[in-house]
């Protein structure tokens, strides 16, 4: 899951940094992703006169600490920045499970062999 906010926070920032619009891009998220109620969430949200880090904190598509990553980035011009931010810690962090899951793995293989 949280490769696939990656790619989609990427997408995020690639769209948000050619000039369209916060609701167009949600809209367009919403209709190609597979969390299509959370994104319909985030574009009614939109809709209404939120941000973009109150849209996705209120459809549980990021956490807290998240939320003030891009309400911060928001408020310097920032956005596109703060999304890539989050973007790069899911996948820093995907790298670290994985890396802790094959030395796991390597000791329950050694641990059995002996």
């Amino acid at each position: 899951m949280k490769q696939k906010n990656s790619k989609i926070l990427n997408n995020l920032a690639s769209l948000s940094e050619t000039g369209i619009s916060t609701l167009e891009i949600a809209e367009r998220v919403a209709s190609s992703h597979g969390t299509i109620i959370s994104w319909a969430r985030v574009v009614s949200r939109l809709q209404a006169g939120n941000t973009l880090s109150l849209a996705l904190a209120s459809s549980d598509l990021i956490n807290p600490f998240e939320q003030q990553i891009i309400a911060s980035a928001e408020f310097s011009g920032r956005t596109s920045e703060g999304l890539r931010v989050i973007a790069k810690s899911y996948d820093k962090r995907r790298q670290w499970v994985g890396r802790a899951q094959a030395k796991l793995l390597s000791f329950e293989v050694y641990t059995r062999s002996t």
